[in-house]
Parts: C-alpha cells; structure tokens; sequence
C-alpha cells in the first residue's frame, strides 16, 4: 500500500498531519507492504492528487484511490478483484 500525507497548509496544521501518519503506521502490520510519502508542503487537494496518480500510474497498471474520509464496505477488495479480473 502507497499512502500519501500532503503537507500542512500552515503551522498550526503539522500536528494532524502527524497524527495521520502515526495512525497508518501503526496499522503497518495490516498490510504486506506499506510506503508512506509526507509531502513537505501543501500541494491542495487537486494538485497533490493528480501528482501522486500519475506517479503510480507509471508504476502500475491499475491503482485504487481512496481519500482518508473514505469507508468502503468489507467487501470492497473482492468487488475491486472482480472487477479487475473480469472485465
């Protein structure tokens, strides 16, 4: 899993971006690979997202994007293979 932390858009900022981090860090073991990449700076939303989709896109033939606010049902992996390996 590629998980990536945009940067804060100001000082008072950096400590929830932290605690994005910590939390993904301690679910490292939930995956069989996890890479965290915190960008230094605030890219914005639209910005940071197209940057990191192209990179991994150049990496992968198919990618899974999901925003942090996202809750996805737990059977949203097997819908994704599905998909995948049925089209």
């Amino acid at each position: 899993m590629y998980a990536f932390i945009d940067g804060p858009r100001n000082n008072s900022e950096i400590h929830l971006i932290d605690a994005v981090e910590k939390i993904l860090l301690e679910k490292k073991n939930s995956f069989m690979a996890l890479h965290v990449e915190r960008s230094e700076k605030n890219l914005s939303c639209d910005a940071g997202l197209r940057i990191e989709v192209t990179k991994m896109l150049s990496k992968f033939e198919d990618v899974i994007i999901l925003e942090d606010d996202d809750v996805p049902s737990k059977f949203f992996l097997s819908y994704m293979k599905h998909i995948r390996f049925n089209l």
